[in-house]
């Protein structure tokens, strides 16, 4: 029922500068620290055992590979002509060079295949996977968000989206490039909120329901096409015309992450630290002195008061800043301006859980944040409805399936959302005082989790150390067919001040719960060719795995099923 897929996420400015060719650092960004570790290792011993005329070969760390791969770039070009084009020919070749280098590092071992990329301008964003997963991949699209110059009409900066449903979850990748400086901390906050609300997917009515899942595992064994993904084609004029309706930002943000079980925001969010010295940054990060430094960063900031990235998580930051770096050196930003030290490049994630609410209790879907839903949006609600409600089968499936043993799974403890229900939120928000804007922490990880109140201007009440020795409540996630080992993850930093759960009622196989973990989080220090250092996370989610025997059993149920419901009405 359940399987455990590694999902690997990069990203970096590359100040224009072509793709490295046999960069070991190459190699590391693309597959992470440890997994580069035992490759060389493999490559040292087998050219030993050449040497030595020694027949034993060492093994190849094959399962370990990761299966999906997203990477973003951004400034692969700018400036001129390409301001008012999306794709590039160097965009092209970057995507080229990082499919092969993933089948190159492998030694064809393992075959990698580009499943969706799309480009804005300098913003590039790539999606590969393992060969043996494509046929599980379903209802690829993509969209686009300028937030550059005049108004948003050049792309110079901006977001890109990717969807996708792979093994019956429903992916989402954000990767974004926000305005640079210091003082544009406010813009940088609306391009989040416009990355999100401007994110539109055409996808047809009932996609990703019960049913379309496990005909994705019945039709597996067929050939995909992965050239089936949409472009949204909107007008340059659409941003002005969307600034006319008064939506309030945190429903809409609620509106487009809810949809998804894994949302991965990643890119050049060109984060600073705030309220500091530029000397003391400068020495706080020559003392590595991280967790001190992190407390100032806007990102973090944001995470705290919910003004963005509420809800999201991050691993906990162990290596310095990787902006703003002189070239082919070591050495943060010498020139006249001296740009202080930040986090600009940054890899998050959200995990959505169903509510604990009954499917009849409505009273709050309709009002969050004080805002009621029903106002003049009406149509949200119906597409929500037909995703669901206008298919009669789908309830008779869902019925169905859901009282056979096959999908009868226990649901353990697990590290859920810090709010996950509308009501916590109201608890929160009436427990803190009107005159701060206290939330709820949570560092997640290492089958930890640990809940304190801070400032919105701070990091933490304590230190990491002294929260990893409180007593901490150890949460277990184990299933016969998966293996999610907690004793390596990473912890996580989460913040969330609103309701982070899907409604249950479209939450498609509540049964078998979201989870991920963090297993790696640092940059590559061995990639000096710009002035930012790129950054990759290493993430082990779960996703449904099913039979094809035993999906086209409930298939052939189900459809006896409706067969008899169309044919032969019970009447009261």
């Amino acid at each position: 029922m359940l399987r455990a897929l590694r999902v690997h996420a990069c990203t970096w400015n590359v100040d224009r500068q072509p793709p490295p060719n046999g960069n070991n650092g190459f190699y590391e960004w693309l597959l992470g620290r440890k997994l580069m570790g035992k490759v060389t290792t493999y490559w040292d011993l087998s050219k030993e055992s050449r040497e030595n005329s020694n027949e034993t070969t060492p093994p190849f760390p094959i399962e370990e590979f990761p299966d999906i791969v997203i990477v973003t770039l951004q400034e692969v070009e700018m400036g001129g002509v390409v301001l008012v084009r999306e794709y590039t020919e160097t965009g092209v070749m970057w995507t080229e060079a990082i499919v092969d280098a993933l089948n190159k590092i492998s030694e064809h071992r393992v075959w990698y295949k580009k499943v969706k990329s799309v480009q804005l301008v300098g913003l590039v964003l790539v999606v590969v996977a393992r060969v043996e997963h494509i046929n599980y991949v379903a209802n690829v699209r993509v969209s686009l968000t300028r937030t550059g110059a005049m108004r948003g009409v050049w792309g110079n900066k901006g977001s890109v989206g990717i969807r996708a449903t792979i093994y019956g979850k429903r992916f989402l990748f954000i990767a974004a490039h926000f305005v640079a400086h210091k003082h544009n901390e406010r813009t940088r906050t609306l391009n989040y909120h416009a990355s999100l609300k401007d994110l539109m997917f055409e996808m047809p009515v009932g996609v990703d329901s019960e049913l379309d899942v496990l005909e994705t595992f019945s039709t597996a064994s067929r050939d995909s096409n992965m050239e089936d993904g949409i472009i949204e084609k909107r007008s340059r004029l659409t941003p002005f015309f969307r600034n006319l309706r008064r939506t309030p930002p945190a429903l809409l943000e609620k509106e487009v992450l809810d949809k998804y079980d894994y949302v991965f925001f990643l890119g050049d969010l060109n984060s600073r630290l705030h309220g500091l010295k530029g000397t003391d940054i400068r020495r706080l990060v020559r003392n590595k002195e991280y967790d001190r430094l992190i407390c100032h960063d806007e990102i973090r900031q944001g995470m705290i008061s919910g003004d963005t990235f509420d809800g999201f998580q991050e691993a906990l930051i162990a290596f310095p800043p990787t902006y703003k770096l002189d070239r082919k050196t070591d050495l943060y930003d010498t020139s006249r301006r001296k740009r202080e030290p930040a986090w600009c490049d940054r890899i998050l994630f959200r995990v959505c859980l169903p509510c604990e609410k009954s499917d009849d209790d409505d009273s709050n879907d309709h009002n969050v944040d004080g805002v009621n839903r029903n106002d003049g949006n009406n149509k949200q609600e119906g597409e929500n409805r037909a995703l669901h409600g206008s298919f009669p089968y789908l309830n008779s499936s869902s019925k169905l399936m859901y009282s056979m043993p096959q999908f009868s799974v226990p649901v353990e403890n697990v590290n859920e959302p810090l709010n996950r229900t509308d009501d916590d939120v109201v608890s929160l928000q009436s427990s803190t005082s009107s005159t701060s804007s206290e939330g709820a922490v949570s560092l997640l990880g290492k089958s930890d989790s640990v809940l304190s109140d801070v400032h919105y201007r701070s990091c933490y009440l304590e230190t990491l150390s002294k929260m990893r020795a409180q007593n901490l409540q150890i949460p277990s996630f184990t299933h016969r067919d998966v293996s999610l080992d907690e004793t390596e993850s990473l912890p996580t930093f989460l913040a969330a001040r609103r309701s982070t759960c899907i409604d249950k009622r479209f939450n498609f196989f509540p049964m078998i719960p979201n989870k991920m973990l963090v297993f790696d989080y640092h940059h590559v220090q061995a990639l000096r060719h710009s002035d930012h250092r790129p950054v990759c996370a290493q993430f082990r989610v779960s996703v449904l795995s099913f039979e094809k025997d035993l999906v086209d059993s409930v298939l052939q149920k189900v459809n006896e099923a409706f067969y008899l419901e169309e044919n032969y009405p019970l009447h009261d």
